[in-house]
């Protein structure tokens, strides 16, 4: 072992603690009020209807939509595997009409999709552009 060993042991911790706490940072949820969650569903169902390509007219897509984008600002580490905060998967079942098993399923199934096809990546994008700039222009106006 050499003194330099000691020096790159620190160096790695300090690096450690850095990506931690970035970690906690991009997992920070960005709402927590579940109630707001029909509110999100509603900005995305009466902006989906304004895209002609990919079918976002289809029920499934739209709903896969609309998962997604709940689960990101609720909970964006379900996305990548972690569980779900109690009450959101009951919540988001409730204001898409879909059973709690199947959002768990439609959440598994999301990332697959979004990684996979530019297409529906290009849906979501222009949905998520809607409901953020919904939600903030609501946030700036205060209650």
């Amino acid at each position: 072992m050499e003194v330099l060993d000691i020096s790159r042991i620190k160096e790695i911790r300090k690096q450690i603690k850095r990506l931690k706490d970035e970690e906690k940072k991009l997992l920070a949820p960005t709402m927590t009020d579940m109630r707001k969650v029909g509110e999100i569903v509603g900005i995305i169902k009466g902006n989906a209807k304004s895209i002609s390509s990919y079918g976002q007219s289809n029920a499934t897509t739209q709903k896969q939509a609309q998962i997604f984008i709940i689960l990101y600002l609720y909970s964006p580490g379900t996305l990548i595997g972690d569980t779900m905060p109690a009450g959101l998967r009951n919540a988001i079942a409730k204001e898409v009409g879909a059973s709690p098993p199947r959002i768990s399923n439609i959440a598994r199934d999301v990332r697959f999709l979004l990684t996979t096809y530019s297409d529906f990546r290009e849906y979501v994008e222009y949905l998520w552009c809607e409901v953020q700039a919904r939600l903030d222009l609501e946030s700036s106006m205060g209650p």
